[in-house]
């Protein structure tokens, strides 16, 4: 294989000689460096949206799992509801045995909706979030004002 050298007498294939002309400038410099961080910055946002895309995702299939039981349970309760009106058919009037359910899961109903009421009434909400946002704001006003 003939390599012929260029008119500087430099063959093709040569590593770089690092002179004056070859060096980049302070600008290319930064440019590249700038760049470099955008991209880098660009991938970090597109592996944290890929990363939450399929926490999401998992978590969906949870809760449709779970959504699914909920609807076994509820099926488990209005099976035990009747097996209670036919036991109770045995020792009262039909009517009676349906009547004295409904009322008992009336009020099992609205037990469950007055703790739960509760509950949103009294659950916490973002306060702490709220004062260490505060604190943050005072502390930069006084890293500003001195």
């Amino acid at each position: 294989m003939d390599v012929r050298p260029d008119a500087a007498g430099v063959p093709p294939d040569a590593a770089p000689t690092g002179s004056q002309n070859e060096r980049r400038s302070i600008s290319e410099i930064v440019r590249s460096v700038v760049d470099g961080i955008t991209q880098l910055f660009r991938q970090e946002v597109a592996l944290a949206k890929l990363e939450v895309t399929q926490a999401l995702s998992e978590r969906a299939l949870g809760i449709g799992i779970i959504g699914l039981g909920g609807v076994f349970i509820v099926l488990v309760v209005v099976y035990l509801a009747a097996a209670g009106v036919a036991a109770l058919d045995l020792v009262m009037p039909a009517w009676a045995s349906r009547l004295l359910v409904a009322v008992v899961c009336l009020a099992l109903g609205a037990i469950a909706f007055l703790v739960g009421r509760r509950s949103l009434r009294t659950a916490s909400g973002v306060e702490r979030t709220t004062a260490s946002v505060k604190e943050d704001l005072e502390w930069a006003k006084q890293q500003i004002a001195s």
